[in-house]
């Protein structure tokens, strides 16, 4: 017989020993990833269960949770190409992870805040309650040693149990009660009498202070009785301008009406006549012109005269006497 090889089958159980070693090794990283989606898990259950109860919906509301399924060593790579691939698995994005986070935080932040408040209250209540137990004993601390210095030492010397000394123990102490009731009495009638007096302070200023807000309404009241008279005189005014334009457009109403358009006859003859007069204003315009020039002639010829003593020649005379002519 020819002897069988034996090491296909130790080849196979290196293998499922290597395989096993591989998932040994993945197995605390499973772990710590399902803690961690587990505890997510929790708060967005929590988030969406308070949502449910206010009667809203969030934006994950149809978000499924994360769910984790690990990869086969065999597929495994590396330890960052499996977080990448948990990553891709899960079906949050990140501002949905903050907003369930940040709700999370705010709810304990609020928790902690109103713990913190209770205590405090509890701490303060506490607080009194000793200091007015330790109050009250050292008040029986001390009844307890004068009642021990005045009758008990007295019966342990072997004397008889002084009975009108307790007595007399007895009537100081109600004595002492008795003080110390009409003590708080009083006390409580100055309290009193300093709450109505707070209360009187406080009725007086509510007076005043109505007084005033009084004061004041009935200083705008005035103002706006002058803003009335104001506006009622421009409104006068404003209603005899109104008037005026009226008349005014009456009159130019009467006016457009009286008027009429003339013929185009009467209009050609009033335009020749228009023309003719203002031929005739430049012809006149025309001889005032000469008769300056002749004037200033005449001025200079006079002041010729003045100055030499004798007239002119006749032919000068003539040529200034004709533009008089000519006009």
């Amino acid at each position: 017989m020819e002897p069988t090889d034996n090491r296909g089958p130790e080849k196979t159980v290196e293998e499922t020993r290597g395989t096993e070693s591989h998932k040994m090794a993945y197995f605390p990283e499973c772990k710590h990833a399902m803690n961690i989606l587990r505890f997510e898990n929790e708060l967005f259950q929590n988030y969406v269960n308070e949502l449910e109860n206010k009667g809203l919906t969030g934006p994950v509301l149809n978000a499924s949770p994360r769910r984790f399924t690990p990869e086969s060593p065999s597929r495994r790579r590396s330890r960052g190409h499996s977080n990448s691939s948990l990553n891709q698995q899960l079906t949050l994005t990140i501002e949905q992870q903050y907003e369930i986070v940040q709700h999370a935080v705010d709810n304990l932040q609020a928790e902690l805040a109103k713990s913190q408040y209770e205590n405090e209250l509890v701490v303060e209540k506490n607080k009194a309650a000793l200091q007015n137990a330790m109050l009250r004993l050292g008040g029986n601390r001390q009844a307890l040693y004068e009642f021990k210095q005045n009758l008990v030492n007295e019966k342990e010397t072997g004397k008889p149990f002084p009975v009108e000394k307790f007595i007399k123990y007895i009537e100081e102490c109600l004595h002492t009660r008795e003080m110390l009731i009409d003590r708080l009495k009083q006390k409580n009638i100055c309290l009193r009498g300093k709450n109505k007096k707070i209360q009187m302070q406080i009725l007086k200023a509510t007076l005043m202070r109505h007084l005033q807000e009084s004061n004041t309404i009935d200083r705008d009241i005035i103002l706006c009785q002058n803003l009335l008279q104001i506006m009622a005189a421009k409104s006068t005014t404003i209603e005899e301008e109104i008037q005026l334009a009226d008349e005014e457009r009456r009159q130019l109403k009467m006016r457009m009406a009286s008027y009429r358009v003339p013929t185009v006859m009467e209009y050609m003859q009033q335009q020749a006549q228009h023309n003719e007069l203002k031929h005739t204003i430049a012809n006149w315009e025309r001889k005032v012109e000469i008769t300056e020039v002749s004037l200033r002639g005449l001025q200079r010829v006079c002041k010729h005269v003045t100055k030499d003593g004798r007239l002119p020649k006749l032919q000068s005379c003539q040529k200034m006497e004709q533009p008089e002519a000519g006009i």
